[in-house]
């Protein structure tokens, strides 16, 4: 009676002081404040049934870590039931992975873990995992980890999020796509960036419209993951998304639209991709004049063999391939005609190589090589 009439500090003081005697015959008093008012006392229970091992508390403990309003009062309670070391622990525990808070599950996994728990059934090992910290590794799981790891998309750390989706990735299960599109709004850019790659693994006319939406983002990190991912997945009608991700401020989409442009078959992507001849970076450049090859166009001869003459020579190689392909009597089109006066200006230019290529080419055209 005098403990209960006690305030929470002393009634909290009064469960140390009894802990620290070892008596069992202070059990029945740490069970009964597993249901104090004061969440303090009620966490002070715990702890103290924990270290006391005793197995009448494992019920009363299993009622704690399942019904107490407290988080860190279903934690404690949780490590109290490993602590204690009785499997019969084990089927109050499973339940609890699926805690709201994290901390809460990771202590029930904690303590699964110390009481070599083991099951067959491949959901609970995935919510197992999962509450370990490894959200990554529950894919393993296949179909059966969808919905555990779907829950784990509203959690509030970032790295769980995105390990999350990367599992989502690896099973690609069409219940995955409503939750991986809202997942494409995360406020963490690498959340969102995984998301487009879960999306792009998934496939799917619903994916693939939420995909070529991204092309206006406003990371560059997202677009170069949802142009990545449509291309793997090409479809005729992405040849207008590519178009515009060609002329993107960053020089990685650039590449990756050059090269699916060029994949495409697709005569729309030709005057764009002669566009892209004259871009800053020369790896775009180098991509472009493949691509031009690859689509076996006459309309680019002009453009090409002006790219003989660019500053760097990987360009300048493929422009000449292309050209091959393209035509093996270019240099007689009326297209490579007309380009004589750019390829006479060349001859003026600072750089020795464009001048020796403009002097090659103008020899080609003019019939003075082979």
């Amino acid at each position: 009676m005098r403990f209960n009439m006690t305030g929470g500090r002393e009634r909290q003081n009064m469960l140390e002081i009894w802990a620290k005697t070892g008596k069992a015959k202070f059990v029945p008093v740490f069970i009964h404040a597993l249901k104090d008012r004061t969440p303090a006392v009620r966490k002070t229970a715990a702890e103290v049934l924990g270290k006391f091992r005793d197995d009448r508390s494992i019920d009363p403990i299993a009622n704690t870590v399942l019904n107490d309003t407290e988080p860190e009062i279903r934690e404690a309670a949780a490590l109290a039931l490993g602590a204690i070391g009785d499997a019969r622990a084990c089927k109050a525990l499973v339940p609890v992975l699926k805690d709201k808070n994290i901390k809460v599950r990771r202590s029930a996994a904690v303590a699964l873990r110390d009481l070599n728990w083991r099951t067959n059934d491949p959901q609970e090992r995935a919510l197992f995992t999962i509450a370990m910290g490894r959200p990554d590794a529950a894919w393993r799981e296949g179909e059966a980890a969808v919905e555990p790891l779907l829950s784990e998309l509203g959690s509030e750390t970032v790295a769980f999020r995105r390990s999350a989706v990367s599992a989502l990735e690896g099973i690609r299960d069409e219940r995955a796509i409503g939750p991986l599109v809202a997942a494409l709004k995360d406020p963490d850019v690498t959340v969102r960036v995984s998301a487009v790659h879960a999306l792009g693994s998934i496939g799917g006319d619903r994916a693939n419209a939420e995909l070529l939406e991204l092309i206006h983002d406003e990371s560059h990190h997202v677009r170069l993951a949802a142009a990545d991912a449509l291309r793997k997945m090409w479809q005729g009608h992405f040849v207008p998304y590519f178009v515009v991700l060609l002329s993107d401020p960053h020089f990685e989409i650039r590449i990756v639209s050059a090269e699916a442009l060029g994949k495409s078959g697709d005569p729309e992507a030709v005057e764009p991709s002669m566009a892209a001849l004259k871009d800053d970076d020369a790896d775009v450049r180098r991509l472009a004049a493949q691509a031009l090859g690859r689509l076996r166009d006459r309309r680019a001869i002009s453009g090409l063999v002006e790219s003989l003459t660019d500053r760097e020579s990987e360009v300048r190689h493929a422009a000449a391939n292309s050209l091959q392909v393209i035509d093996l009597e270019w240099r007689m089109s009326e297209a490579a005609q007309g380009v004589i006066p750019h390829l006479e200006s060349a001859l003026n230019d600072r750089e020795y190589w464009v001048r020796q290529s403009a002097a090659k080419a103008l020899s080609h055209i003019r019939g003075n090589l082979p």
